[in-house]
């Protein structure tokens, strides 16, 4: 791997919280070419979850890791609170599936009444 790919690993290691979902978008932002980010799944630095969602190798995507990326990267004001807070004690899938609902830019969907 040469000087510029260490460098540019190194850098999303120390940028990117421990569990915390990586997107493309913010990537690309921060100077890594989908070329590179090819070449860091290719070589297993990254996994990708879907398109444009990646996980540091080592890491298990969590929900605070899905919310800082959607805040910190994606700058959506998104928050847990509320009916979505209550939602925790049935478990994680309705909010997984609106946070990939948000990432590929659509709606997300209430997760009490389906709204």
């Amino acid at each position: 791997m040469g000087l510029l790919n260490e460098t540019n690993l190194k850098s999303l290691i120390e940028k990117v919280p421990h569990n915390a979902l990586v997107t493309t978008k913010w990537l690309e932002e921060q100077g890594f070419s989908r070329q590179l980010l090819s070449k860091y799944t290719k070589n297993n630095w990254l996994k990708k979850l879907t398109n444009g969602v990646f996980v540091k190798i080592g890491d298990e995507p969590s929900i605070n890791g899905a919310i800082y990326a959607l805040q910190e990267q994606l700058k959506s004001s998104i928050h847990i609170g509320g009916i979505t807070a209550s939602s925790f004690r049935r478990g994680y899938a309705a909010i997984w599936e609106n946070v990939g609902r948000i990432i590929r830019g659509e709606k997300p969907v209430n997760v009490v009444n389906g709204l």
